[in-house]
């Protein structure tokens, strides 16, 4: 199973399909709610939580909500985690829409800046976003 498998059942998924699978390093669901995405990167060592919306010009967006990882592994399936939505962007032809708020987690923020990730503040919070294509 590799990044593809995943980006076609992220696909899925955005279109409504209610699942829960585990492909390659990713245990994928969103059985509590299509509109809700839940990520565990090698069982539970990285742990992402998103809504799952559409923009103005249909792109989705996904906005993070919640996230941990065990020292050393919140770098890499962040990485693959994005590696995967280039895929599903691609794959789909549209661009996705990823919003990160800050969370006090600055080795995060830092990964994000370096990762061309745009930042801004809204009420007190940094959130970071970036269009993926």
């Amino acid at each position: 199973m590799s990044n593809s498998d995943i980006a076609d059942l992220l696909i899925e998924m955005f279109n409504g399909k209610q699942e829960a699978s585990q492909i390659g390093n990713w245990s994928i669901s969103n059985y509590n709610s299509p509109m809700s995405l839940e990520l565990l990167y090698k069982t539970g060592k990285a742990v992402y939580g998103f809504w799952v919306s559409r923009t103005r010009l249909n792109n989705i967006k996904l906005d993070n909500i919640h996230r941990e990882a065990k020292i050393g592994e919140g770098t890499p399936s962040l990485k693959e985690l994005e590696e995967i939505l280039i895929l599903t962007a691609r794959k789909i032809n549209s661009k996705i829409v990823v919003v990160f708020p800050k969370f006090d987690q600055e080795d995060t923020a830092r990964w994000l800046e370096k990762n061309n990730y745009n930042s801004e503040i809204e009420e007190g919070e940094t959130y970071y976003y970036k269009e993926i294509s």
